[in-house]
């Protein structure tokens, strides 16, 4: 229960919790990608592997698939609240077995890539049904950033703060 708490707060760190407002429309990939605007020094990869993650992303989380989800993640990643990977991945897996249903969506992104650095800045929305008795469901929505650096040939979230 502790390592749940913990994630739910990591969700939450300076998000807005809206249980009772009714869930926007969800984006198709197709809606998703489009709303994608770039900003600085990119290449084409840079943009496919952008486009990637949040298509993937998506679909890991619907799939509860933690593995596909950490890939996009650094070794070094560190939370603002002193969370480490391992321990997200410890909460994420506490998340999959006590929520079902996980919708996870993005709107408004916005990507900036300064050489071997790059912020994304989104719109979300998160929703989860309780897959056991005793918790409530989850339904959150606000802006989140995440910080990426380049390591070898692929970005890695090195941070991810939510507004």
């Amino acid at each position: 229960m502790k390592g749940l708490k913990g994630i739910v707060i990591f969700f939450l760190i300076t998000g807005v919790i809206f249980a009772c407002s009714p869930p926007p429309e969800l984006p198709d990939k197709e809606e998703m990608v489009k709303n994608v605007k770039f900003k600085g020094s990119y290449s084409r990869d840079d943009v496919d592997y952008f486009l990637k993650f949040f298509n993937e992303m998506r679909e890991s989380v619907k799939n509860e698939d933690a593995e596909k989800s950490f890939s996009f993640y650094s070794r070094d990643f560190m939370s603002d609240s002193g969370i480490n990977l391992n321990d997200l991945k410890k909460n994420t897996e506490l998340l999959y077995k006590a929520y079902d249903n996980i919708v996870y969506s993005v709107s408004d992104v916005q990507v900036h890539v300064k050489a071997d650095k790059a912020v994304t800045t989104d719109n979300y929305f998160y929703k989860a049904g309780p897959a056991e008795e005793g918790y409530k469901p989850l339904n959150y929505k606000g802006r989140e950033r995440i910080y990426w650096q380049k390591e070898k040939e692929n970005w890695k979230i090195i941070n991810w703060i939510y507004e």
